[in-house]
């Protein structure tokens, strides 16, 4: 009778640790699912490089790679970079070194003060063949979104887009693929992907790049489109 009511007291123990561990599953489970459940629409962005030696042959550095990459979805009111503005001390930390931590400040910061909805990061991508992921929200009063991603290694040079529109002719839209453009951050005045640290003195305002062993027969070909996808 002992050994039946320790067998008995044990199936109950290990029943009520497997029932406490399907409960953790399920909790995880629904706040992974409920994550964008705050927003009213969700997309998932993906950042695809287009950067190889086949495709960019100047100096093709052998760690290539972009940063992970930054964005937030806003208002009309805001910006995360603009050609022919300063850079921001986060977009001037993230432009030179691919530390993102300053940039993400400021845009918790715009979050704090109804001028952006949400935060996106992505994580470092690795050539020839990463991509990297992250899903947002956004709202008809946040329709808009502006990412990027530090060109590595280089002196202050990054790809980005700016204020692209995810509510058009009132709806949203499923799909949208955007092209990148290529900047300099008008911040370090270094020529080359591995140029030693050269501070622009004083700044200069965020241009195009149009310059630099990225440049081939007078143009830099494309180096990545960010892919964004309605999920719900």
């Amino acid at each position: 009778k002992a050994n039946n009511y320790h067998l008995r007291h044990l199936s109950s123990i290990r029943n009520c640790i497997l029932l406490g561990c399907l409960l953790c599953c399920g909790i995880t489970a629904c706040e992974d699912n409920n994550e964008l459940a705050q927003f009213d629409i969700g997309y998932e962005v993906t950042f695809e490089p287009l950067w190889s030696e086949s495709t960019h042959p100047n100096e093709f550095p052998s760690s290539a790679h972009f940063s992970a990459f930054r964005g937030m979805s806003h208002n009309s009111s805001v910006e995360l970079y603009a050609v022919g503005n300063l850079a921001s001390s986060g977009m001037r930390s993230h432009a030179e070194s691919g530390i993102s931590s300053a940039l993400d400040a400021e845009i918790n910061s715009l979050i704090t003060n109804d001028s952006a909805l949400d935060r996106i990061s992505g994580t470092r991508v690795d050539l020839p063949n990463e991509n990297a992921s992250d899903e947002f929200g956004v709202s008809e009063a946040y329709s808009r979104v502006s990412m990027v991603a530090r060109i590595g290694p280089s002196p202050d040079w990054f790809v980005g887009i700016e204020n692209v529109q995810l509510f058009e002719n009132g709806s949203w839209v499923e799909t949208k693929t955007v092209p990148v453009n290529v900047y300099d951050a008008g911040t370090d005045s270094g020529t080359t992907f591995d140029a030693l640290n050269d501070a622009t003195q004083p700044y200069s305002v965020i241009t195009e790049l149009n310059s630099g062993p990225l440049l081939n027969n007078g143009e830099i070909a494309p180096m990545g489109e960010f892919i964004f996808v309605r999920v719900k």
